[in-house]
């Protein structure tokens, strides 16, 4: 699945004339993609939303934004600033991805029989 992403946002990318650094752009795009998949499965599996399960899903969201946000951090990992072209295909594909894993979610809880 990964495999699949990857070579769909290469080839999404790397068609489009506005992308000055196609590699860089690449490598950004799939660590967006897979962060907001990530975040929200982080999210979807620790309902119900309590304190402690709040906090801990606030804290992964703070640490998302700040990577993304702070320029010495995100060089450090190799993110580069995607631009409006570039950042569109990540956040379709993120936006799919989280219906998606939001689909399974609740089929998986509609189809659960009670124990008793």
């Amino acid at each position: 699945m990964a495999l699949a992403i990857y070579s769909l946002l290469s080839i999404l990318i790397t068609l489009d004339p506005n992308v000055q650094d196609a590699e860089s752009s690449l490598q950004s795009s799939v660590i967006l993609l897979l962060s907001i998949a990530s975040l929200w499965l982080v999210n979807v599996l620790s309902r119900p939303l309590k304190s402690l399960r709040g906090l801990i899903v606030l804290s992964c969201y703070l640490v998302f934004i700040t990577i993304f946000v702070f320029q010495p951090i995100s060089s450090f990992f190799g993110i580069v600033q995607l631009g409006g072209s570039e950042l569109f295909w990540p956040l379709a594909l993120g936006f799919i991805s989280c219906l998606a894993i939001e689909a399974i979610y609740r089929l998986n809880r509609a189809n659960k029989k009670p124990l008793a």
